[in-house]
């Protein structure tokens, strides 16, 4: 199995034309996910509306968006059960396929005309914009150390002041909906013990 540092030297590896419709696909156990680039060609070019609409009985495709560990970068991708290929980058898109090695399917898909016309800047761009649309999974021992901190702060008695400044503090953009709840739910308890 390819490591994420080799796996984004591939996908970054898009300089040349002919290259920009390229799936690289990394069987992992039992299933095939794609990266960057490539998780954007099969979710927005290959599993299309059309397609969409064709297999709504089956699971929809699912795009994960992660931090890379010890760095603020992030990067998506896409997996499916390997036998599902035909499900999710449907024959009629399919042209060529490459077996790179006992882990690594390349498929050669047809760009629609307006991609195909694009600039390797352009296209990447797209790509960028469209991890955009999909929230950051935080890794979960990450949650779990912030919830503990979280829970040792809401456990002591604090004044307006101590609340005014966890309000101040806290990272509204980087949690999730679930997790805003939470602390508004804990600020309501801070201030009821107050008042």
């Amino acid at each position: 199995m390819a490591s994420i540092a080799e796996i984004f030297e591939i996908e970054k590896d898009r300089q040349d034309s002919a290259k920009w419709n390229v799936i690289h696909l990394f069987k992992e156990g039992s299933f095939y996910h794609a990266y960057e680039w490539s998780a954007w060609l099969v979710s927005e070019v290959a599993y299309n509306d059309e397609v969409r609409q064709q297999t709504q009985d089956r699971k929809p495709l699912s795009v994960t968006h992660k931090r890379v560990k010890n760095t603020d970068g992030t990067f998506a991708f896409v997996g499916f059960p390997l036998n599902s290929l035909d499900k999710y980058i449907p024959q009629s898109y399919q042209m060529d396929f490459k077996a790179v090695s006992d882990t690594q399917l390349d498929i050669y898909i047809e760009l629609p005309t307006e991609l195909g016309e694009l600039d390797e800047e352009t296209i990447s761009a797209k790509v960028e914009e469209w991890k955009q649309l999909f929230p950051v999974k935080e890794d979960k021992k990450k949650q779990k150390g912030d919830q503990a901190q979280q829970q040792q702060l809401s456990q002591r008695p604090m004044g307006l002041t101590g609340i005014l400044s966890q309000v101040l503090a806290y990272p509204l953009e980087k949690k999730s909906p679930v997790e805003v709840v939470d602390f508004v739910s804990d600020l309501k308890r801070q201030l009821a013990a107050i008042f």
